[in-house]
């Protein structure tokens, strides 16, 4: 999260190459001229630097820092990072995470096809294995909250202070 964070903050670098297209467009506003090698330079570092700047805002507005559960108010908090760079911390109620990890099914569950009762069930062991399994196949896990946007978690490089509750939390089955 900090080299994320560190290059958040230096988007005011990003600004300053968009800038680099004030000197040319002033020329051309005060009706003076402008060679087209420099005028297209400029229009380059101001549209890459632009680019840069809206993809790294899109990324640190969706790359969890930390998630917090609260069983009591049955709710979650996910720790972002705001344009800037500073924290921004979002609270949703459980029901709203869509699981990322496909619930395990026990033998009274659905096969998929439309056989059996309709209900699914996860034990908290073959969760883990799912859950493992994506962290092994994927670096950054996504899920989406209802009613917002997606985040992207990396579990493979991440602490885990209460791994069942973030099992259960990706898998559907609440806090």
């Amino acid at each position: 999260m900090v080299p994320l964070r560190l290059a958040v903050r230096l988007k005011v670098f990003h600004l300053l190459a968009a800038a680099s297209a004030a000197g040319p467009a002033a020329t051309l506003a005060g009706g003076g001229t402008v060679p087209p090698l420099d005028a297209a330079l400029a229009a380059t570092l101001a549209a890459s630097a632009g680019g840069a700047a809206a993809a790294l805002a899109w990324l640190s507005r969706r790359y969890v820092g930390e998630i917090a559960t609260n069983a009591t108010k049955e709710s979650v908090t996910i720790s972002t990072l705001g344009f800037w760079g500073e924290r921004v911390d979002s609270e949703f109620p459980v029901a709203a995470v869509i699981p990322a990890v496909t619930r395990a099914r026990s033998d009274g569950g659905d096969d998929g096809n439309g056989n059996g009762n309709g209900k699914t069930s996860a034990s908290a062991a073959a969760a883990a294995v799912v859950v493992d399994e994506l962290i092994a196949a994927r670096p950054l896990l996504a899920f989406d909250v209802e009613g917002d946007r997606q985040f992207l978690v990396s579990l493979r490089f991440s602490s885990l202070c209460d791994r069942p509750a973030m099992l259960r939390l990706l898998s559907g089955g609440g806090v």
